[in-house]
């Protein structure tokens, strides 16, 4: 069974960085809104979220991130994008929204 040292070994192995250009594109193709909610993203509510995330395998490479607000990374939290989308349309689905 791998240790902590183990898993930590492996980690550093992977990618850890993402380049502020890559970040800067990222946002362009998001047309600077946030990719969970539509929202417009500002400096003050931007954040970068992992599609998958890191603790389930998700790597930190841009093809894995996506620019979110706070507010949705919040409530995604730890959980795959699968995840959180099937628990979104679920709220929606209990409280009869959806066509605001």
């Amino acid at each position: 069974m791998p240790n902590s040292n183990d898993q930590k070994k492996k980690r550093s192995t992977r990618r850890t960085r993402v380049s502020v250009q890559e970040l800067l594109a990222l946002l362009s193709r998001q047309n600077h809104r946030c990719a969970l909610t539509g929202r417009p993203l500002t400096p003050d509510n931007a954040s970068l979220d992992h599609v998958s995330p890191r603790h389930a395998g998700g790597e930190h490479v841009i093809e894995n991130c996506q620019i979110v607000i706070r507010e949705a990374n919040a409530a995604k939290g730890k959980m795959l994008q699968e995840e959180f989308l099937r628990l979104c349309r679920d709220v929606v689905r209990t409280h009869g929204m959806g066509n605001e």
